[in-house]
């Protein structure tokens, strides 16, 4: 899934692949790999998020594409890593995305690069949840393209 604005920022989210241990391993955990480009920063990082918030996650963005109010939040097992929310930010129904991405560096965290109102076009929500449906717990044996969604601030 990718965001993109009018003003060069994206945020990418794609499923992480090609683990050596078998998907039973992880169970229904997903493993994601997150870029974000947000004025004129570079972060990338791979984040594990559990079954139980991926899940969470995906119904409280599923209720903000119904209603256009509200926010929908993810956060990864390591907080330190990804934190995400989406959200209505007037009554409009407009929508953006705010956060963070961890850099690591050696045994810790180098740095965050923090975002706020990545505004995109509501009526991308749908196919952006549909898109993050897909990714199915880790499987090694299978890939998930990019999937990329255009926005406007």
């Amino acid at each position: 899934m990718k965001l993109a604005s009018s003003e060069g920022e994206e945020l990418e989210i794609v499923a992480e692949i090609g683990r050596s241990a078998p998907a039973s391993y992880y169970g229904n955990d997903r493993s994601l790999s997150v870029r974000l480009v947000f004025s004129g920063f570079t972060a990338s990082t791979k984040a594990w998020i559990d079954e139980k918030t991926w899940s969470a996650f995906l119904n409280e963005l599923a209720d903000l594409e119904r209603s256009r109010r509200g926010k929908a939040s993810l956060a990864a097992m390591s907080p330190e890593e990804l934190q995400l929310t989406f959200r209505s930010i007037d009554r409009g129904g407009h929508l953006a995305v705010e956060g963070f991405v961890g850099v690591r560096s050696g045994g810790g965290y180098a740095a965050k690069l923090t975002f706020s109102s990545l505004k995109f076009d509501p009526s991308e929500l749908p196919r952006v949840l549909r898109e993050l449906q897909s990714i199915s717990p880790i499987d090694a044996t299978r890939a998930r393209p990019a999937i990329t969604a255009r926005g406007h601030m």
